[in-house]
């Protein structure tokens, strides 16, 4: 873990650096009626964070993507929702 000071506003802060996190949250469609699951970033955010004491992750990547399975019908359908980065936590 690395530690470092720097400026958030008019404020002096330690920022420590946890380590690579990443979380992954998908919503599903069945029928493309009835949908379950939150494919939100924020939701995505809090799965990567999930147990590390981070408060932010910074130089990250978010990806989305959506799924179908016979796209004519739309039987099942999904879309995930990816956030990658470092892991940080403020003093």
């Amino acid at each position: 873990m690395k530690s470092s000071r720097t400026n958030i506003g008019n404020a002096h802060h330690e920022i420590e650096e946890i380590g690579p996190v990443e979380g992954r949250r998908c919503r599903f469609f069945f029928v493309n009626i009835f949908p379950w699951g939150d494919s939100t970033t924020g939701a995505a955010l809090d799965k990567a964070l999930q147990g590390t004491g981070g408060q932010a992750i910074v130089n990250s990547t978010v990806i989305t993507s959506l799924y179908g399975f016979v796209p004519i019908y739309n039987v099942l359908s999904f879309t995930c929702t990816t956030v990658k980065g470092v892991a940080v936590r403020f003093d």
